[in-house]
């Protein structure tokens, strides 16, 4: 194979993947945690994301333990993120602006169609009824 040949050609089945969507139904959980901080670690196969509970203190360096952590590979976590944009674009239709700066200038950036988009390509989420 010439040095500047693209190692995926050997493979063909990787370079012409099909799409295929499920309709995925996920039953609700009966027990949640709550977590009002997040962590994330990556690593070449999967991203890590650990969930835990901090409690307003006077000190400016709290340490806390991961109450819940999430393995996933890199294709979910991309579908995770477009859900979780949706839906906080969803939150804003009904409930007003989220008070998060950063969130506000990213939400600047995109349009809702955008992301209606993505969803309907595979990652979406039931409504509550």
């Amino acid at each position: 194979m010439p040095d500047n040949e693209d190692p995926l050609l050997k493979y063909p089945q990787y370079v012409e993947a099909k799409r295929v969507n499920y309709n995925v139904k996920i039953e609700p959980t009966e027990t949640y945690i709550y977590s009002n901080v997040a962590g994330l670690s990556i690593s070449p196969w999967d991203f890590r994301i650990h969930f835990a509970e901090v409690q307003p203190t006077s000190n400016t360096e709290v340490k806390t333990k991961t109450v819940v952590g999430i393995v996933m590979p890199p294709e979910h976590a991309a579908g995770l993120a477009l859900l979780l944009l949706a839906q906080l674009t969803n939150y804003e239709l009904q409930f007003g602006p989220i008070r998060n700066p950063e969130w506000a200038r990213l939400r600047s950036d995109f349009k809702p169609e955008d992301l209606n988009a993505a969803t309907d390509e595979g990652f979406k989420s039931e409504p509550k009824s």
